[in-house]
């Protein structure tokens, strides 16, 4: 099969119709980076500011003052796996409805109260 014969379908560009679909085509590209940029940052100011004391539905009760701290600071620290781009703690006060925020804060109580037995 001849070269001419493959690329008969395919359509022809002029110059002015290339710079345009690689100018539209950087312009998109652009806008994606800052956009992935901006979300990025925008979480991280979120949570840096925002620090929980409480999580709705878990109880802290089990656990000494010393050990509440330490279980807070790291709900605190720890990002929750649910793609929300939250903390556990975080996640636990916004959204009530994460099954995953809940089930991790639980587990790492247990351990807490676990290991103090």
């Amino acid at each position: 099969m001849s070269t001419s014969r493959r690329h008969k379908n395919l359509p022809t560009f002029s110059l002015r119709q290339r710079i345009c679909i690689f100018g539209i085509a950087a312009i998109v590209l652009a806008a994606v980076v800052w956009s992935q940029w901006f979300m990025t940052n925008l979480v991280q100011r979120q949570t840096a500011q925002d620090f929980y004391n409480d999580l709705p539905d878990v109880s802290l009760a089990a656990l000494l003052p010393d050990q509440r701290t330490s279980v807070i600071r790291e709900l605190n620290a720890t990002r929750c796996p649910c793609n929300c781009g939250l903390t556990l703690a975080s996640c636990r006060n916004r959204d009530r409805k994460c099954q995953t925020s809940l089930n991790l804060s639980k587990e790492l109580i247990s351990h807490v109260v676990a290991g103090r037995q």
